[in-house]
């Protein structure tokens, strides 16, 4: 591709200062991925005929339409394909830094319209390249958008209202977007077709507001005292009057032009844009789907994290889920060398609760007895449902005095509540079993089989007490 030669114009305001909609394309926030191409789903099959890409952060490719596909191709000899640096696309260094300035301007939250002219063997193209920054669900800015214009018709208007005027009257005549020059007031000076409601001697000397919705006519004054106060090209949408008397979207460029570098006049061409409109709000109703599928899978992402490591009845971490975070604590308490114990606690008789019950019973005294132990612990320490009736507490960074004093309080509390369950009145205790980290036991299974032991021993001594395992 040969070096282009463009100019950047900037929108008045950022969307996320001023709240409005800006001109010309909004930003998309898609599911697009290297390996997915969003543009080219069947959702999104009425846009290909627009020239669209969007770029992540290091100007990849993460989706295209056919158009730019198509164009690239044919055009330039570009292959487009998702994952490739779209810088890639120009040939000269100066322009890749160019466009790495535009880019990144994006990748601010800037909103950037480059005009480019990228001449093509013998005859130039003109492109208008609008680009907009491209968020993820929580607002992060993940990359860019941009829609490419084909701009070349207007600015071979813009180019004929600097030579003369009998030469210019008899190439806008013959062009369908409306043609106006007006003066510093408004007053219409020339237009080259007819007015809603008015023989086109007739329009001449009227306000230009007089075919604008009412609403608009303080943005058309404002856009039209910069332009003749800054001689810079102001844009601006407007809802007017079109053929038949039908209400319309126009966008509109109103070009100064200078005499002895004095503003004498100002042009405005109007391109009718209501398909463009239309088009506009299928884009958006799809950015829509698109994000509400992305908080659906984010939600479903969620709930497949808690359930993978939760028990369902009692809400406390299950049995897998220990044996992976122990794996962790115990790797650092061996490193930093500190202390670590393992406590594993049974309902003593909870068989004959069920038999006397019901199921549903004891399920109602584990989700309790979950809670109680759960309000005698600390952030750091683990507990979990280690099957049935018994649960496991892994203790990290933490004294055998203060272990004792833990399990006891847990015991306590236990035997002297009462659980009201389904009109029934019931009393329970629980005995436990501690094991703590030593040499010989330094895994989570060893240090499980060995808290069993001491359990198993608090059983053959009664229930309702703690048992320490003898070396």
């Amino acid at each position: 591709m040969k070096e282009c030669k463009g100019i950047v114009s900037r929108k008045a305001k950022r969307a996320q200062t001023n709240g409005e909609a800006p001109l010309g394309w909004p930003p998309i926030l898609g599911l697009a991925t290297l390996a997915e191409n969003s543009f080219q789903s069947l959702r999104l099959q009425h846009l290909q005929a627009l020239n669209i890409f969007s770029l992540d952060r290091k100007y990849r490719y993460l989706a295209f339409t056919e158009a730019h596909q198509t164009a690239a191709q044919t055009k330039f000899n570009y292959i487009v394909e998702l994952g490739r640096n779209m810088l890639d696309f120009f040939s000269s260094r100066a322009e890749r830094r160019e466009m790495k300035k535009y880019f990144d301007r994006v990748l601010l939250g800037e909103q950037v319209t480059i005009e480019k002219e990228c001449p093509q063997k013998t005859k130039g193209s003109w492109r208008e390249i609008r680009c907009f920054p491209l968020y993820a669900a929580e607002k992060e800015i993940i990359g860019l958008t941009a829609f490419t214009l084909d701009i070349e018709q207007r600015k071979q208007i813009e180019s004929a209202t600097r030579i003369n005027s009998d030469h210019l009257q008899a190439v806008i005549e013959n062009i369908p977007e409306l043609i106006m020059e007006v003066d510093r007031s408004g007053r219409l000076l020339f237009v080259n077709h007819v007015l809603k409601g008015y023989r086109l001697e007739d329009a001449l000397g009227r306000d230009v507001c007089t075919w604008v919705q009412p609403e608009y006519h303080a943005l058309v004054r404002e856009k039209l005292e910069r332009a003749y106060r800054t001689g810079k090209p102001q844009e601006y949408e407007i809802y007017a009057s079109g053929e038949n008397n039908q209400l319309r979207w126009y966008l509109t460029r109103a070009t100064p032009v200078k005499k002895k570098g004095k503003v004498e006049v100002v042009v405005l061409i109007s391109v009718d844009i209501t398909e463009k409109k239309k088009m506009l709000d299928d884009l958006l109703q799809a950015k829509q789907s698109i994000e509400n599928m992305n908080a659906t899978l984010q939600k479903a992402f969620e709930y497949e994290q808690i359930a993978s490591r939760t028990d369902t009845l009692t809400g406390i971490y299950n049995r897998r889920y220990f044996f992976e975070f122990s794996e962790y604590l115990i790797s650092s308490s061996q490193r930093y060398r500190h202390p670590i114990s393992a406590i594993l606690m049974d309902i003593d008789g909870f068989k004959q609760i069920n038999d006397t019950f019901g199921h549903l019973t004891g399920d109602d005294i584990l989700i309790r007895v979950a809670e109680l132990m759960r309000g005698e612990m600390r952030a750091s320490d683990v507990l979990a449902r280690y099957g049935g009736d018994e649960f496991i507490v892994l203790v990290p960074n933490t004294s055998l005095v203060d272990i004792r004093n833990l399990i006891e309080r847990i015991r306590r509390k236990i035997e002297r509540f009462t659980f009201q369950v389904r009109g029934a009145r019931i009393k329970i205790t629980i005995s436990a079993g501690v094991a703590s980290l030593r040499p010989g036991v330094d895994t989570p299974t060893k240090l499980v089989h060995e808290a069993d032991r001491a359990l198993y021993l608090a059983k053959e001594n009664g229930r309702n007490r703690v048992s320490y395992p003898s070396p």
